[in-house]
């Protein structure tokens, strides 16, 4: 049978059928789970408000439903990080950093030396920055989906996307202080983000 595509189960859900609501969620939970456990330690929670908050809100998606949830899921982490973090409510997500919190984000993504740079090393930039590369190498979104996500315009995504890779190689220079091995782990980025996508809608 062909799969049915978010928008057929969205409307379908709309209209009582709670197997199709089922279905959507289950098939958005990995990706939706990861965007969290390159974050936070409680990825599980915060995924789970995500989806409560998308119940809550399904008449009223408009558009596709993936970016949706990632707009939902980002708001969800900021509230985290402005009620636990080191900034509280004065947590910006175009300046502090995942490592600028008090929480500890696990390391469940980072499985290879270079993949554990990667991770620390993304846990160093501004939020926003971090978001960006993940949603744009790991989820594969268009500019346009990351920048009605991230509330700001196509144009900034782009600039944004460059200056989070030059962060990027500056936070793994400190980290490894050898050139040779920090061209070979954004290089892995590449081959990162691959992976994940070809793991999209596992368990």
């Amino acid at each position: 049978m062909q799969e049915q595509s978010d928008t057929t189960l969205l409307e379908a859900w709309r209209a009582g059928e709670r197997e199709a609501g089922d279905v959507l969620l289950r098939r958005h939970f990995a990706a939706i789970y990861r965007f969290f456990a390159s974050k936070v330690d409680c990825a599980e929670d915060l995924a789970q408000k995500t989806f409560q908050a998308c119940v809550e809100s399904r008449d009223r998606i408009e558009g596709a439903l993936r970016p949706y949830l990632f707009g939902v899921a980002r708001n969800q982490l900021l509230m985290f990080f402005r009620g636990n973090g080191r900034y509280r409510r004065r947590f910006q997500p175009q300046e502090h950093s995942v490592a600028a919190t008090m929480v500890s984000p696990s390391q469940v993504l980072a499985k290879q030396d270079d993949r554990r740079l990667l991770v620390a090393a993304l846990q160093n930039l501004p939020l926003d920055f971090q978001i960006t590369i993940e949603l744009v190498y790991w989820e594969e979104l268009s500019i346009a989906e990351v920048a009605s996500i991230t509330g700001v315009a196509a144009g900034t995504v782009k600039s944004r996307l460059h200056r989070a890779r030059a962060r990027l190689r500056e936070e793994l220079l400190l980290i490894q202080k050898n050139p040779g091995a920090v061209e070979q782990t954004l290089r892995s980025l590449d081959g990162w983000a691959r992976e994940v996508r070809e793991q999209r809608g596992s368990g």
